[in-house]
């Protein structure tokens, strides 16, 4: 896990209100005073951080403590403390500290090294995935460092500006507006090229996250004819054989949208001479195996029901 932790943040002393929370209180109890919060997190991926569909489909085959370590800090599953998922003191409470905004609008106190305790993490060691085969000194996630990268950063926003607006506890995917700005063009009849760039307001790599994230590209004849023409954009490993004869993935080639400010990921394709139509999907996969198969080569359509629409365009 990255070092960053909520006690390292500037915060007020407890006051009368909070008399009395620990990290066993429940969520329903910080409800009491903040309904209107209360009701946007229950929604929300921190609301639903162990039971959310798409997470239990990667997570299921394995069932890694280690996983629940971030999606169910309060207790493991099965336990009371996980009916809580991400909750209220996972955040807002540290030991005999209320962490909170201190008044600050944009949770300025709270943002940044807090949400890097579960977005900057390692791949897991052979003791927590007996079945890993990541060289566990790979980050695993590394969006707080490809915030610190971005042109957000320099321009002082943080992850809660976006993610947060005007202190909502829905934690919107980010999605909205569209994260990329897509240009394509034929380098000839047959040969297409699109351009794709993470636009001002991201803060990081586009998909950020963990390694069943990816981008997908595709293109078919606006008449219909003929199989879509895909290219997959994500993370890769490749495998090097060690000293003890286990094969150990290291970092390949990461073909992802690069964070605002550090370029652009051009895509060439070879396509129909005809009118084209293009499109950018958001893919969340579940390969066989969990963490474990994460390194495999999945099929585009893999998971159809994971796949989001993030751009799409007509091409002459």
């Amino acid at each position: 896990m990255a070092s960053a932790s909520p006690s390292s943040l500037p915060t007020p002393s407890r006051d009368d209100a909070h008399q009395g929370l620990d990290e066993r209180t429940s969520n329903a109890a910080c409800g009491a005073c903040h309904a209107t919060e209360l009701a946007q997190y229950a929604q929300s991926h921190h609301g639903r951080g162990l039971d959310n569909p798409v997470f239990r489909d990667e997570w299921l085959p394995e069932a890694l403590p280690f996983c629940a370590d971030c999606h169910a800090p309060q207790g493991g599953p099965g336990s009371e403390g996980a009916r809580q998922a991400v909750g209220c003191v996972s955040c807002h409470v540290d030991g005999d500290t209320v962490v909170r905004a201190a008044g600050a609008p944009t949770h300025a106190d709270v943002d940044r090294a807090l949400c890097a305790t579960c977005h900057q993490f390692h791949f897991p060691t052979l003791a927590q995935a007996p079945r890993s085969a990541f060289e566990p000194s790979m980050w695993l996630q590394a969006t707080y460092s490809e915030w610190e990268q971005s042109a957000a950063a320099r321009e002082g926003q943080g992850c809660v500006d976006c993610h947060m607006p005007r202190g909502a506890h829905t934690w919107s995917s980010g999605h909205q507006p569209p994260p990329l700005h897509v240009t394509a063009r034929r380098a000839s009849a047959t040969r297409l090229t699109l351009e794709l760039e993470a636009r001002a307001h991201v803060g990081h790599a586009v998909p950020t996250g963990d390694v069943f994230r990816a981008l997908v590209v595709e293109v078919e004849a606006r008449d219909g004819g003929g199989a879509p023409i895909t290219r997959m954009l994500r993370r890769r490993f490749a495998g090097h054989r060690g000293t003890d004869g286990r094969v150990v993935l290291q970092a390949g080639t990461d073909t992802r949208v690069p964070p605002p400010g550090q370029g652009t990921r051009r895509v060439d394709l070879v396509v129909p001479s005809g009118p084209l139509r293009a499109r950018v999907w958001a893919l969340r996969r579940a390969p066989p195996g969990g963490l474990s198969g994460a390194a495999r080569e999945p099929r585009p359509e893999t998971n159809p029901g994971a796949r989001r629409l993030l751009w799409e365009g007509d091409v002459p």
